[in-house]
């Protein structure tokens, strides 16, 4: 199950109350324990109270990759090309079906410039139980 959102980005309240409603939904939605992905633009950095909430039920997978996380650690740039990239508020989150191999933040740009105000999260991962092929 993929599931993909884009929290306020001002609403405190707003962001928390999405939080618990994105992992209501999912318990709702799972009910045979299938693989949950979740992704999505949060708005939030990971000591905020909201992703606490979603690290109640998933898993970051920056911080369960197999291998070292590729890449700066923050995600938004906003459309500057000499941005410290401190801020982490883009994220791919996973149940126990999953296990991540990889976790990368890509800084591709042209003309030292970026494509969008964010930049693209990838994670390589494993559904656990799916058959190889």
């Amino acid at each position: 199950m993929v599931f993909n959102t884009h929290f306020d980005h001002q609403g405190n309240q707003a962001r928390t109350e999405s939080a618990k409603l994105i992992i209501r939904k999912i318990k709702e939605l799972n009910t045979e324990n299938l693989p949950v992905i979740l992704t999505g633009d949060f708005n939030l950095t990971p000591e905020q109270a909201p992703i606490a909430i979603i690290t109640s039920e998933l898993k970051d997978s920056r911080s369960i990759s197999k291998e070292k996380p590729y890449g700066p650690t923050g995600t938004f740039n906003g459309f500057k090309f000499d941005s410290p990239l401190k801020d982490r508020i883009d994220y791919v989150f996973v149940n126990d079906q999953s296990e991540v191999k990889q976790y990368g933040v890509f800084t591709d740009s042209k003309d030292q410039r970026y494509p969008s105000d964010h930049l693209p999260v990838f994670v390589n991962l494993e559904l656990k139980g799916a058959k190889k092929q």
